[in-house]
């Protein structure tokens, strides 16, 4: 199947980006508060097991994915960070403790996102590049705080196109927006919806082959606590032996793609 070459590289038909938000427990305290320990306990599988068992199935089938680290999890546990970082994946910030930015002061959203920024550099010694919003939920003013801090080239926020778009400012440091989806993300079809681990990766695996067939752009959102559990993972398994099984995709991580996306020039 020939290449598309008016988005991607020669020779590739679809890209496709793995990424996984490391909430760890700040992502359920976020959610159902600090008491409930039925749900807290289960944001510490994420560092716990989940990024581990993810990490060696990524290992197994030598594709590299974007981890989005909230700063909480990457403070608590800079083994995680470094060991993603080592086996040659990305790490990016995924807020300080897993609150949303729709409603928040717009200087504590720069100190939020900034505070994770410090974290994670000093952990690993040198800049994250990326952003996702927790809760996919950012205010109207997030690109131009990630703008104003500087040293961002992509954000994860959006949900509503097939292809990378750019978000341009008069000085030239342009951040590439890079979606996903609500069906692409693990947490929402396995807590919301109850799927199964099967019905995901038929879903997953047919909104693929669509996003294929038109050369378009590829992006799973999960999260360690909830694919990194033995049954979801046989499911990531299951999908990234059926996107390798393609010729043309080009699995990357989201700092690849946007570096790619804004070499394009005219984006």
């Amino acid at each position: 199947m020939s290449s598309n070459e008016a988005f991607w590289p020669k020779g590739v038909r679809c890209a496709v980006a793995l990424t996984f938000d490391n909430d760890d427990e700040s992502g359920m305290i976020d959610a159902f508060g600090p008491d409930k320990m039925f749900y807290v306990s289960q944001g510490y599988y994420d560092t716990n097991a989940g990024t581990w068992r993810v990490l060696r199935i990524l290992d197994r089938h030598q594709v590299k994915a974007t981890f989005c680290m909230v700063g909480r999890t990457a403070e608590k546990r800079p083994d995680v960070v470094k060991a993603i970082e080592e086996k040659g994946h990305e790490v990016a910030v995924h807020g300080w403790d897993h609150r949303p930015y729709f409603d928040m002061d717009p200087i504590k959203e720069r100190d939020d996102i900034q505070k994770t920024v410090d974290i994670v550099q000093k952990i690993l010694g040198k800049r994250p590049v990326g952003h996702r919003t927790p809760d996919w939920n950012p205010s109207k003013k997030t690109v131009e705080i990630l703008h104003g801090i500087g040293g961002f080239i992509w954000r994860g926020d959006a949900l509503d196109n097939d292809l990378p778009y750019v978000h341009k400012f008069d000085d030239g440091k342009n951040i590439v927006e890079l979606p996903s989806a609500v069906t692409l993300d693990d947490y929402d079809n396995y807590a919301e919806r109850g799927y199964s681990p099967q019905e995901v990766f038929e879903l997953w695996r047919d909104e693929f082959d669509v996003l294929y067939e038109e050369g378009k752009f590829y992006c799973l959102t999960m999260h360690p606590l909830v694919t990194g559990r033995p049954a979801p993972s046989k499911a990531l398994e299951k999908i990234i032996a059926h996107v390798k099984s393609h010729e043309g995709v080009w699995i990357a991580t989201a700092r690849e793609i946007a570096r790619y996306w804004l070499s394009r020039g005219n984006n």
